[in-house]
């Protein structure tokens, strides 16, 4: 990702603001809230992949893996493969060398068409003129008739529940430049005060044999001492829960005043951005230590990498400043492998994985109006002498068969050297034969449309072949 990007993407979410920039509504690992159509989805097969998001006439890429929330306009949890071209998201996340990593993603509703409109945000202003209401937000005038349906939570309320501030989705008819609302839904968190997200510290665990019952947090930010979370056996620990450590909650809240946790995540103090990366060889790229909490003094986080033949060694250590939550390090691909960044500071440590090959991430996960392709899952360790199958994934189906090129080392490979992907096709299997080798090896499998035509789709598959790493 070129600093050129960050430099534009940090500037329309600026100048965006006024659609979802609600510090307020996010917690303290994230930075940035957003909302935009998303222009494609690339699922990888492993419960996440990356969008394409138009935001301010930008295109923004929006990495989703299994940790992120994702869910529907309903506020149920669905998969990515359920989200859709055209579909107007609110993204929250944080930044990354591959673009935005996204902690969750909630599903506002589809695209208008062209004599329709779908506009979100919060009210800037409401005044009443005749028997309507004039409701403004990003800057854009909508009338409220008494024909406007306005839904809080799945229920009917009047225009007068609208006011300064709440966060809306206004959709509606545009007839010689006015925007009249035929349907508004009430977005503002107060519209569901039972489902709560909060951060805090594990206080204490009650488990029943080794089964986890309960936790009580100390909640941060506040006075709470002794919340108690309900954990059953629907509810998601992404993480080791441990009495001292930070952890963020997502729950209902139930009457007894206890919470329900639908999802639990286990913080660290210390990070690595991005947590993973593509590069090819030869490429440079900077990644960032971070703090969760600003530095009072300057902080020392020593760093180390596990093969310096793939990546080179970073410096032994980077500082962060007082005042201060981050630092940066920059490392080069050396050879197509997989190499491990870990960073250090105290008993706490984060790594980054970095996958090397002869593409990056910005040469495969591009959208192409006719084509693109990415394997799932996009590394595989083997034996020698092994065989596994993976799936090409097309995106999106084609209308008519397709044929693509497969390049690879023979020398270490088995696998197909050209293909026809019948029409239709949403996948396709490929098995992949590992030969003899008398010391682990790096590889990787290529495909391409057959002909390599110029900026053409590309998927890359990276594998490690050798009896250590058999799996």
């Amino acid at each position: 990702m070129k600093s050129s990007l960050f430099t534009i993407l940090v500037l329309s979410l600026v100048l965006f603001s006024p659609i979802a920039l609600a510090a307020g509504d996010t917690l303290n690992n994230n930075e940035v809230t957003f909302t935009g159509t998303i222009l494609s989805v690339l699922d990888n097969g492993q419960g996440g992949g990356t969008l394409f998001v138009s935001v301010n006439q930008t295109e923004l890429r929006v990495i989703v893996n299994e940790k992120a929330d994702v869910e529907d306009k309903d506020g149920k949890e669905i998969d990515i493969s359920s989200l859709k071209k055209d579909v107007s998201v609110k993204i929250t996340g944080k930044f990354s060398a591959s673009g935005i990593l996204a902690s969750e993603v909630v599903v506002l509703s589809p695209a208008p068409a062209s004599n329709t409109f779908q506009v979100c945000g919060h009210i800037t202003d409401i005044r009443a003129a005749d028997k309507t209401l004039i409701v403004t937000l990003v800057g854009i005038t909508v009338v409220v008739d008494g024909a406007t349906k306005i839904d809080w939570d799945g229920k009917a309320v009047p225009p007068a529940n609208l006011r300064m501030g709440l966060e809306i989705c206004a959709k509606g008819d545009i007839k010689d430049s006015t925007w009249t609302a035929t349907d508004i839904s009430i977005l503002s968190t107060e519209k569901r005060m039972d489902t709560v997200r909060f951060e805090g510290t594990i206080a204490k665990i009650n488990k029943e044999g080794d089964t986890i019952k309960t936790i009580e947090f100390a909640v941060t930010g506040t006075e709470v001492k002794g919340q108690i979370v309900n954990v059953g056996p629907g509810t998601k620990i992404f993480g080791t829960p441990a009495v001292g450590a930070l952890a963020e909650v997502k729950g209902v809240l139930n009457s007894d005043l206890t919470i329900s946790a639908s999802q639990i995540h286990m913080l660290a103090s210390l990070e690595i951005k991005p947590d993973e990366r593509k590069l090819k060889v030869g490429d440079k790229t900077t990644f960032t230590v971070k703090l969760r909490e600003t530095a009072t003094v300057a902080t020392k986080v020593d760093l180390k990498v596990d093969d310096k033949t793939v990546v080179s060694e970073p410096p032994a250590s980077v500082t962060i400043p007082a005042g201060s939550k981050s630092a940066e390090f920059a490392v080069t691909a050396l050879k197509i492998g997989t190499a491990k960044l870990t960073a250090t500071l105290g008993t706490e440590t984060a790594t980054a994985m970095v996958y090397v090959g002869t593409l990056s991430d910005d040469d495969t996960e591009r959208p192409d109006k006719e084509l693109y392709m990415v394997f799932a899952p996009s590394h595989i360790k083997m034996g020698a002498n092994d065989t596994r199958d993976v799936v090409l994934l097309i995106k999106p189906p084609q209308e008519k068969p397709t044929k693509v090129a497969f390049t690879f080392d023979n020398k270490v490979l088995d696998a197909p050297q050209t293909s026809e992907l019948g029409a239709g096709a949403a996948s396709y299997k490929v098995t992949i034969r590992s030969k003899s080798v008398s010391a682990p090896v790096s590889t990787t499998v290529v495909v391409t449309l057959e002909g390599n035509p110029a900026n053409g789709p590309k998927a890359e598959l990276l594998i490690e072949v050798g009896e250590k790493d058999k799996k």
